[in-house]
């Protein structure tokens, strides 16, 4: 099962469930080695130029086309997403964590999207 949320709530997160950070640059109080099951993919990431161009414009349009096109064209992403879709279909539970508290417009959003179209069950972490 695939769940997102955001940093804020890393510390209410279940210890059992593999967390990942999808972002360019986590956090700077963030000591890794405190959590559980917590790694980082900066592969997971959208682009620098793609973040610059949607905090100027606020165009979600055109950030969900951008950033389908950096999924589907991006090798580190796209060998990062098949990577975690594997692990996914062999049964295992990923949490993916952002900065976004609000999940419908956010790249965890898009990511999960796309898992869900390949079989995967996906929902928001809210407990």
């Amino acid at each position: 099962m695939l769940y997102t949320s955001y940093i804020a709530k890393l510390n209410k997160l279940p210890l059992y469930i593999t967390k990942v950070i999808i972002s360019r640059f986590p956090p700077k109080w963030l000591d890794i080695s405190k959590y559980n099951k917590l790694y980082i993919m900066k592969e997971l990431a959208l682009s620098r130029e793609l973040l610059l161009q949607y905090k100027k414009d606020n165009n979600w349009d055109n950030y969900v086309n951008r950033f389908t096109y950096e999924m589907n064209n991006r090798m580190d992403m796209k060998k990062k997403i098949n990577s975690l879709l594997g692990f996914l279909q062999k049964g295992n539970g990923v949490i993916l964590i952002c900065f976004e508290k609000e999940y419908t417009h956010c790249h965890r959003y898009l990511l999960a999207q796309y898992f869900v179209k390949q079989g995967i069950q996906w929902k928001e972490y809210t407990d």
